[in-house]
């Protein structure tokens, strides 16, 4: 009977040991579920590894230029929060239509009231990085709050080796940064 008794306590306590750390990741990884609750993600690939990272729904779509993004907006629930990765293929468009496309998605978020966090191109050694500078720019200019990816100094690991994209890592310290833009 003292075996039995020692092992349901050894058992409860196991049990107990790992339910408190699975709580713990669930916040320390993915922040209060009710900040991000109406959190959604919108633009082109960039956003589609965060919404994967981070566990948020996405409309995001892989190629996607910022002109689209105005339908992705129009999809999402008025009054959302919404995460907008786009400028990327744009610079590889050499910036075509860009201004006004950004206009296009303020304007729109502003109708709906959606609150834009926006997330801009990423340096890349590509030979469109000069406009992928221009982009980041005139989103610095025009759109609050604002992430450059330009300005943040990535650590090895954290970058895809297409120069485009982030890796697991880097989309999870990409996730971290913005969850401080959403306080």
């Amino acid at each position: 009977m003292a075996g039995r008794t020692r092992f349901m306590a050894w058992f409860r306590f196991k049990i107990m040991t790992r339910l408190s750390a699975a709580l713990v990741a669930v916040f320390l990884l993915g922040g209060c579920s009710h900040v991000e609750a109406r959190t959604v993600v919108a633009g082109d690939s960039l956003c589609v590894g965060l919404a994967q990272a981070a566990g948020l729904k996405s409309y995001a779509r892989v190629g996607a230029p910022t002109r689209e993004v105005v339908s992705q907006l129009r999809r999402i629930e008025e009054g959302a929060t919404v995460i907008v990765c786009a400028g990327t293929n744009d610079s590889a468009a050499k910036l075509a239509g860009f201004n006004d496309a950004v206009d296009a998605v303020l304007l729109e978020a502003k109708k709906r009231n959606q609150r834009i966090i926006w997330v801009g191109p990423i340096s890349t050694s590509l030979w469109w990085d000069r406009y992928s500078d221009q982009a980041d720019t005139l989103l610095a200019l025009k759109t609050k709050p604002y992430v450059s990816l330009r300005a943040i100094g990535w650590n090895r690991g954290e970058r895809a080796v297409d120069h485009i994209h982030l890796t697991r890592n880097g989309q999870l310290r990409l996730w971290g940064i913005i969850k401080e833009k959403l306080k």
